[in-house]
Formats: C-alpha cells, sequence, structure tokens
C-alpha cells in the first residue's frame, strides 16, 4: 500500500481518537516536533561514538514515542510514563554533570560537531516542552510527562557539555604525547615518559566511571614499563593487568579478541594452558602508531566490559599520533 493516500490533501488529518482535525491543530503541531525531536536523536545515535549514549538515546526515543501516543490518543491510562523513566534521567543529569567542568558562561556550540547536534536536540526539547504546556491548557498532558521534557532539556545540555570536556581532554593529551616519542634506530618506541603519561590521562578516564584500577604499559616484546596503581584498586588486580599487557604485546591482539579465538573449534583453542601468563578476557590492548605495535596497556580493576573500555581508550590516545 503506497504511502501516498492523498486524505490529507485539504488540511485535515487523524487523530487515534479523533478524525477529521485540522492540520493547524496544536495536538497536532506538537506531535510533529516530537517526530522532529526524535529524528533527531537519530542523528546524534548515528554518529556519538559511546555506546551506553547510544543506548540512553534509544530509550529516550522510546520515552517520547510513549508520549506521542499519548497526545494523539488522549489516554492516559493506556500511554504514559512512570516515575522511574525521571529517576532514571535524573540519575543520568547527575553523572555527567559529575564528569565534566561546570560552565558559568553561555555555550556558543560548534566546536564539537556530535555536541552541537546535541545542543540542537536540547534546543528542539525546549520547543517541545512549549508546544506541550501549551496543549496542556486545553487537553491535559499527563504530569511525568510534562516533566521528562524538562528534564530531557537538563540531560541533553550535560551530555553535550561531557562531549565536549572529552574532545578538550584528548586534543591535550594528543599535543602533550608528541614529545615524548623517542626514536630507536628508524623504529617508534615508547620510553617511560610517554608510559607515564598515557598512564596519567588513563587514570583521567578511569575515575570518571568511579572505577579504581590497576594500568599497566609494557614495551613491543610485552616487558613492563610502568605500573600505575589507583587509590582504592584490589591488590589482585595488579598481576591480572600486568599479564594483560603482557598478553596484548606478545599476540599483538586484544585480550578480549585473543578470548574469542581461543574457544572450542577456534584457531587459537586452548592457547591460554601454553603459558600461565596468558589472559583472554578484556583489558588489554596493543598500543600503535602507524599500524606499527609500539607497546601495549592492560587493565584490572572492574568488569571485563569496563576494563575493556578504559584500556581501548589508551589506545586511542596513540592512534591520534598517526
Amino acid at each position: 500500500m503506497s504511502i501516498t493516500t492523498k486524505n490529507g490533501d485539504k488540511g485535515y488529518t487523524n487523530l487515534l481518537n479523533e478524525k477529521m482535525v485540522i492540520k493547524s491543530d496544536p495536538r497536532v503541531k506538537l506531535l510533529g516536533e516530537i517526530d522532529e525531536l526524535s529524528s533527531y536523536l537519530g542523528l546524534l545515535k548515528s554518529e556519538i561514538d559511546d555506546d551506553k549514549i547510544k543506548d540512553e538515546i534509544n530509550n529516550i526515543q522510546g520515552n517520547i514515542s510513549n508520549v506521542m501516543a499519548q497526545v494523539a490518543a488522549g489516554n492516559h491510562d493506556k500511554y504514559y510514563l512512570a516515575v522511574d523513566n525521571l529517576i532514571e534521567i535524573e540519575k543520568l543529569i547527575s553523572k555527567y554533570e559529575g564528569m565534566s567542568i561546570p560552565q558559568n558562561k553561555f555555550i556558543i556550540p560548534g566546536d564539537n560537531r556530535v555536541s552541537a547536534i546535541t545542543d540542537i536536540c536540547r534546543a528542539i526539547t525546549r520547543k517541545v516542552e512549549r508546544q506541550l504546556i501549551y496543549v496542556d491548557s486545553t487537553n491535559k498532558i499527563e504530569e511525568n510527562s510534562k516533566k521528562y521534557f524538562n528534564r530531557l532539556s537538563d540531560y541533553l545540555y550535560a551530555v553535550a557539555r561531557y562531549i565536549d570536556f572529552k574532545d578538550e581532554i584528548t586534543k591535550k593529551v594528543k599535543e602533550s604525547l608528541k614529545v615524548e616519542l623517542i626514536i630507536d634506530g628508524k623504529e617508534k618506541v615508547l620510553n617511560l615518559e610517554a608510559a607515564k603519561k598515557l598512564l596519567g590521562q588513563i587514570e583521567i578516564k578511569a575515575t570518571n566511571i568511579g572505577l579504581p584500577v590497576v594500568i599497566a604499559i609494557a614495551n613491543q616484546w610485552g616487558t613492563i614499563i610502568a605500573v600505575h596503581f589507583m587509590d582504592g584498586a584490589l591488590p589482585g588486580s595488579y598481576d591480572i593487568a600486568v599479564n594483560k599487557a603482557y598478553t596484548s604485546a606478545i599476540f599483538r591482539l586484544g585480550t578480549l579478541k585473543l578470548g574469542q579465538m581461543s574457544k572450542v573449534g577456534q584457531t587459537l583453542q586452548g592457547i591460554n594452558d601454553t603459558n600461565s601468563r596468558i589472559v583472554i578476557f578484556g583489558g588489554g590492548y596493543p598500543l600503535m602508531i602507524n599500524n606499527k605495535v609500539v607497546g601495549s596497556v592492560g587493565v584490572s580493576g572492574g568488569n571485563g566490559e569496563q576494563d575493556d573500555e578504559i584500556a581501548l581508550f589508551g589506545t586511542s590516545l596513540m592512534e591520534k599520533l598517526n
């Protein structure tokens, strides 16, 4: 069936509970603005490289779709947002506020593409909120839905500032690392000063997610250059972090990838039984310059996913020097 029905050619449309509603109706305008917001959130989701924020945006799109159904049907009992939806987004606002520097000036978007898109979503959210309050004066909107859009604009502001902060830190790290690599013949290798810089920046990443870890940096042969033990890290994490760095260096692979290749029936099945230092779960990655392995990083202290995220951040610092 074609999407072109021609039923709206005379300026009328249908809502779920009402037919032949003029398209200038405030409810129709509100539905269009929420649709616009969801579309821009989709653009943001496609551009951002943080899987956790992608999941958060996906949940938000589901919640605002529920409000669209409420407006179209005029049914608060079937379509509504729960208090838990408000609590969830308020927790996220607090999280991102704690992961960036507080701002005491007007923000001029544009330094970073992804944060600029996030600010567009924030501005549209404010527009939606204004129209929603207008509609509420004649067609009552459920209370949690009104509060949700107010919180959503705060969430998007906090996320945009977090993205700006992370981008600024990455740029500074890139500049600070440029002078910390030495030339050994024709090969670029890590020295102690470079390793110390990496450890410091990786610690910031771990601190931002509230996780005390042990971080180990090895050279291209798996020999440890430096180890950083954060306050509160588990003593048992020391050997694990060191062995993750060792494993990634000698196999030129991330430990998570090596684990997948060592499963039953895979090409490296049983590889971990050949050497007690081999680790086959997340948290270790090679460090590369110009597609050449110059060392490795190992992180231990959280679950496999958290360790892997922090270690992968370490590799991104090196990749920006290519």
